[in-house]
């Protein structure tokens, strides 16, 4: 029988374990490093034993090295605006260079709210009315009428001032053309541009619409008769008037009174009264038209905004 010695036992026991050191020696020294897992999904688990169960654990995605230059990231636009605001944002445009031509007067070309309606009226002959003036100054007066029919001139001088007119006759009655006024020492005339439309205002320079039936402060009272004359029963509604003078256009509007009787120079006359409205709806003018007397006024009456009252009545009538 053979018997192995311990010492025999000795050496081989020694290989193996200088193996072994060698073989964890090669792994502690290997400088390659160790595979990173790929997957970038939940890791799964599984736990053995009884009533398997299986989990699913998060893992963590591998990082990624940005690049050492970035592509530069646009700026954020600003939302769109609604065409109204942008509108009111846009940059003004320039303004325009000075120019060297002399400065005119403002253009106020304004025309009445509500256009005057259209009365039938008749034409007068050639007819002068002399007024005797009672008041604080007393006086004369008197009112020149003169035709041919096509055109006319027209002076009048009383409590009212002093006016001359003159233009052509229309469909719509008397058509101004010019209309020149006292004003102060000196005299300004509106002139009635039926070309271009407008009523040019000779103190300002202003101008306004020009509309059919347009008068002025003197041509408005012939009118009155023209339309008394042609049909009487236009007076029983309040006139309307686009007049135009140094003070601008304005709308004037005349409401009958009634029937009334005067007594004057040329004996009794039976009369219509028209009364001129101001803004607050108080007398200011008063006018009486005579229906014997070819509906002429016979009186005018002004009351001034201090109570003060100046009347001219007919004295003579001059055909």
């Amino acid at each position: 029988m053979f018997v192995v010695q311990p010492r025999h036992l000795l050496l081989p026991i020694l290989f193996v374990l200088s193996l072994l050191l060698h073989l964890l020696a090669i792994v502690w020294l290997d400088p390659r490093p160790t595979p990173r897992i790929a997957a970038a999904g939940p890791l799964t688990v599984t736990l053995a034993g009884a009533g398997v169960a299986t989990a699913a654990l998060p893992v963590a995605a591998p990082s990624v090295q940005a690049p050492e230059t970035a592509p530069a990231t646009p700026a954020p636009q600003p939302p769109a605006l609604p065409a109204s605001e942008e509108a009111a944002t846009a940059p003004a445009a320039a303004a325009p260079e000075p120019s060297t031509a002399s400065a005119t007067l403002p253009r106020q070309d304004i025309g009445p709210r509500q256009r005057p309606s259209q009365y039938r009226t008749a034409s007068h002959d050639t007819v002068r009315i002399d007024y005797c003036v009672s008041g604080i100054e007393g006086g004369n007066a008197h009112l020149a009428w003169e035709t041919d029919g096509s055109s006319y001139r027209l002076e009048l001088e009383g409590i009212l001032g002093d006016f001359v007119s003159e233009g052509g006759l229309d469909d719509a009655g008397i058509s101004p053309r010019t209309a020149s006024e006292r004003v102060g020492t000196g005299q300004a005339t509106t002139v009635f541009d039926r070309a271009r439309g407008q009523i040019v205002d000779g103190v300002t320079g202003h101008s306004a619409q020009l509309v059919p039936g347009s008068q002025d402060d003197a041509s408005v009272l012939l009118q009155l008769s023209g339309i008394g004359q042609a049909d009487p029963d236009q007076l029983r509604s309040k006139l309307a008037f686009w007049i135009g003078g140094v003070n601008g256009a304005r709308m004037v509007y005349f409401d009958t009174a009634g029937p009334e009787r005067l007594d004057t120079a040329i004996g009794t006359l039976d009369t219509v009264r028209l009364v001129r409205l101001t803004d607050d709806g108080a007398p200011q003018l008063e006018v009486w038209l005579a229906p014997a007397k070819a509906w002429l006024p016979v009186q005018l009456r002004l009351t001034g905004p201090d109570g003060t009252v100046r009347t001219q009545t007919v004295c003579a009538q001059t055909n």
